[in-house]
């Protein structure tokens, strides 16, 4: 039998390609395949019944339901979401619910996720995006972290039938319905529970969520797909304070014991999703003595791949003589806005290790211990340097590191607990800025910071006198040194 094949570029759980991969299908199944396509070409339109109107019978729209499902169509959350923002509040709310709840195109519950692109360009701005821009101006703020929020057709539609007053209308289809397999249980759980959240009704809501919990705490889903009812449990109990608590455990194992150890963990958005949620808990702990960061600046090391897959904006909080890094984008960094050259020193103490390594850069270079206490890790803003050893072996730390850089005489040389660990020559125009960085997997902090001796503040800067353009990076990944940088 002839065959059609497909050729496409596969995708790693993390959004990395890998090499490319083929389908092959029957001409006989492709040619109903595309039948079906034309059956259903009022699908285009923007009503939430159109293949209902098509007159196509009920087997046809679940064969197409079941070919075309959310597990099929990994991005289709965010197109879902996109296109609803288009139509008006009654007609979206038929798409959505059409959309997200069993019917006659498809027999399960639709809690598809995705992340929208974080500090996107100005034609798929969200809302969100526009709202937190429009505040911005009016505050005089230059900088505005936008995009990287988690998008479900399910969560817009629960939070347009609240608007709209019509949330009893799909609690009784939500309890009507009775879905098959672990999975499409719990997905009516989720919904069960976030609409009577939404209801303000939490000790019925309760009675959902509490069972979902208990599921979720029973098992480890091995598919990503898996894991979306409680996601969005987690996501929208988080912003109340009846369901905080309940949900943090959740969150909290998620972290723990998928995340951290890499078992039955996410696509990357998703992983650091999880784990800047559970920092913006944490500083619920300490958010009355937070004070604003004027001297500092944030910036992430932020490229094509991290912005198009939605990865979190990062999120610094500063309360009285400490800094933590709550949420991150990637490789994310704290600049003090005043550059320094001259001859001083920088004293701290940084988060040690455990996921909460945390490392100060002086003059373009970080010096990073390593959890083994044998070796220590260098680098610059673009990329990591050899690593070099520390013999003897480093005393035990405990949670803080003292920290101290000393710029003296053309020379910068860095310290751990008062041992020398690095010392390298400074270059001519070398980078005048300090900057405390926190890696991608990290949330630790700084405290107790000061600079003492004799800094100068530069009448100019250089920007791009290293051949290598040291301090740069391509957003592309283009290479900027060696023999194939442009």
């Amino acid at each position: 039998m002839s065959a059609f094949c497909l050729s496409f570029p596969r995708r790693t759980s993390a959004g990395r390609r890998r090499n490319a991969g083929a389908l092959y299908w029957p001409v006989t199944t492709l040619v109903l395949i595309l039948a079906g396509l034309k059956l259903s070409s009022a699908a285009s339109a923007p009503d939430g019944g159109e293949r209902r109107s098509a007159g196509m019978s009920a087997s046809s729209r679940q064969v197409l339901g079941t070919i075309f499902a959310d597990q099929h169509v990994e991005e289709a959350a965010l197109e879902i979401h996109r296109r609803a923002l288009t139509m008006p509040p009654e007609q979206r709310f038929e798409f959505l619910m059409n959309w997200v709840l069993p019917g006659d195109d498809h027999e399960t519950f639709r809690l598809a996720i995705d992340f929208s692109p974080t500090h996107p360009a100005p034609p798929v701005r969200g809302p969100l995006d526009e709202r937190r821009i429009v505040a911005a101006a009016r505050t005089g703020a230059s900088r505005v972290q936008t995009g990287g929020e988690l998008v479900a057709p399910a969560l817009d539609l629960i939070h347009l039938a609240a608007q709209l007053r019509r949330l009893p209308e799909i609690r009784k289809q939500i309890q009507a319905s009775t879905p098959r397999g672990e999975i499409q249980q719990r997905c009516r759980l989720t919904l069960l529970g976030l609409v009577d959240v939404a209801l303000e009704d939490f000790d019925r809501a309760f009675v959902s969520l509490d069972e979902l919990f208990d599921r979720v705490m029973a098992s480890t889903r091995p598919d990503f797909r898996d894991r979306w009812p409680e996601t969005l449990a987690v996501h929208e109990c988080l912003q109340h304070d009846q369901t905080r608590d309940a949900a943090t455990e959740t969150l909290h194992r998620m972290l723990q014991s998928q995340v951290r150890v890499g078992v039955a963990n996410g696509p990357t958005a998703w992983d650091r999703w999880v784990a800047a949620s559970a920092g913006h808990v944490h500083s619920l702990n300490f958010s009355g003595s937070q004070v604003a960061l004027q001297n500092w600046a944030p910036a992430s090391r932020t490229d094509i791949w991290s912005r198009g897959l939605g990865m979190p904006t990062a999120a610094w909080v500063l309360s009285r003589g400490r800094v933590e890094n709550i949420a991150s984008h990637d490789d994310d960094y704290l600049y003090y806005r005043i550059p320094m050259m001259g001859d001083f020193e920088v004293e701290c103490e940084v988060s040690s290790f455990n996921w909460r390594d945390t490392h100060l850069m002086v003059a373009g270079t970080y010096v990073a211990p390593i959890y083994d206490h044998l070796s220590y890790g260098t680098g610059s803003f673009r990329s990591a340097r050899p690593s070099g050893k520390i013999e003897p072996r480093l005393t035990e730390c405990g949670d803080w590191i003292r920290y101290r850089a000393v710029v003296r005489n053309g020379q910068c040389a860095t310290y751990f607990n008062g041992r020398l660990i690095h010392t390298e020559p400074l270059p001519f125009g070398r980078d005048p800025w300090l900057a405390i960085r926190s890696p991608s997997y990290a949330d630790g902090g700084v405290r107790n910071l000061r600079i003492t001796g004799s800094p100068v503040i530069p009448e100019q800067v250089y920007l791009s006198v290293s051949p290598s353009l040291t301090g740069w990076y391509a957003c592309h990944g283009e290479p900027l040194d060696g023999p194939d940088a442009y």
